[in-house]
């Protein structure tokens, strides 16, 4: 016991420590100018923060009334190796890769192959989900989607489950049955009764998905989402042409991921994830997280663009239609149990799978994603026909104050 608590404080000092390091020593991104009302404006700003290496490189692309009026790259996409972004660069979106999750459930539900309703045990009879007290619980497909589930949380342990682009992929069901359905099965709260945040649930997710179609769950995806919207440069396997253009990942070596990899990541893992360090910075190998349904997409800022406009107007840029439209709108309709955040209104309402939040006086909907080397948002704004992807090579990002400043010009 006493072993046990001494550890604990080692972790807890460590992660204090780091925190106080990156407080004083990391390079702070710029802060947009007061106010930003032109696109000279807006290159200007993110000319800055790219130039201080707060993205080394970004990408972003804007869809106003469903035309192209934006669409630009900034920066270095590899600074040692001298190669710039372009709008054509690839990024891993991590957890943005869950609002396709969801839509493949939406998908199902549509086909009537799966209800909202239905118990997880349903697909999944041998996950034996409990409560603190060891009773059996029922959580279902809606709680899932909408974070009410009570799963616990597998970040930060899920840190160090990544593999390197010359491993084989994981497959979802046996990365499952060998890393959730045993030691994520207790609940923090009683299914329904609250919300939070969980990448537990959207894996839970695709291996249900994987059970109904019988297929993998990133073929399923490619096959009828991916495709049928003509997403091209989307992939959660980069080819060879995929990866030649996608943005090398970094941070700074003072950086928080830096201390919990250290901390949490198996021995030696981030010495192997470091392809160099240059100017104070890391630079990483291609890497993947090992479960894809909830952070395992990569793509372009403009395909996470034009998933976007799909999710606003429920058909896809070129007209395509791939599912009930009434359904997907659904997913703009905020749920919360939350008592404070339905109090205050504030971010971190869910609406199968999308975030929803105030900003400059309207509604906003997206998912943001982050992990080691790199970021990216993607938001839209149905009052204004507006939609917004931005992707970068930095763990860190100022997300919002971007989004900001993208909203402020009159497009």
């Amino acid at each position: 016991m006493k072993k046990a608590v001494i550890i604990v404080a080692i972790i807890i000092g460590t992660l204090i420590l780091g925190a106080v390091l990156l407080l004083i020593l990391k390079p702070s991104q710029p802060s947009p100018p007061r106010k930003i009302s032109t696109t000279q404006e807006l290159d200007l700003y993110l000319e800055e923060i790219t130039s201080n290496s707060t993205p080394p490189s970004l990408s972003i692309a804007v869809l106003k009334d469903g035309k192209w009026v934006y669409k630009k790259a900034f920066g270095m996409a590899d600074i040692p190796r001298n190669i710039p972004a372009r709008t054509t660069t690839v990024y891993p979106w991590y957890s943005a890769t869950k609002l396709f999750t969801s839509t493949a459930v939406l998908k199902l539900v549509d086909e009537e192959k799966l209800s909202l309703g239905d118990p997880v045990k349903k697909y999944l009879p041998a996950y034996n989900t409990v409560n603190k007290d060891g009773e059996s619980v029922t959580i279902t497909v809606e709680q899932l989607l909408n974070h009410e589930s009570g799963l616990p949380e597998i970040i930060p342990e899920g840190l160090k489950w990544l593999h390197f682009a010359s491993e084989a992929p994981v497959v979802q069901s046996e990365f499952f049955e060998n890393r959730i359905k045993e030691d994520y099965r207790v609940v923090n709260f009683t299914p329904g009764s609250d919300t939070s945040y969980s990448n537990t649930g959207y894996i839970v997710l695709g291996v249900i998905i994987e059970k109904i179609t019988g297929m993998s769950y990133e073929n399923y995806v490619s096959e009828n989402i991916l495709k049928p919207l003509n997403l091209e440069s989307t992939s959660f396997v980069r080819t060879a042409e995929l990866q030649k253009r996608t943005a090398t990942g970094s941070q700074p070596v003072i950086d928080i991921f830096t201390v919990l990899l250290r901390v949490y990541g198996d021995r030696g893992l981030l010495k192997q994830l470091v392809r160099e360090k240059d100017n104070h910075r890391m630079w990483f190998e291609p890497v993947y997280t090992d479960y894809t349904p909830s952070t395992g997409l990569s793509g372009t800022a403009e395909n996470l663009a034009k998933f976007g406009y799909f999710l606003m107007e429920a058909e896809g840029l070129e007209g395509q239609q791939i599912e009930n439209k009434e359904l997907l709108k659904e997913m703009q309709r905020p749920f919360t149990k939350n008592e404070l955040e339905r109090k205050y209104r504030k971010i971190k309402q869910f609406g199968y799978g999308l975030k929803v939040w105030k900003m400059t006086g309207s509604r906003v909907y997206g998912h943001s994603g982050g992990g080691p080397g790199y970021a990216a948002i993607l938001a839209f704004v149905p009052e204004k026909n507006l939609v917004i992807a931005v992707n970068a090579n930095d763990t860190n990002l100022k997300k919002i104050e971007i989004l900001k400043a993208v909203m402020e010009i009159d497009w």
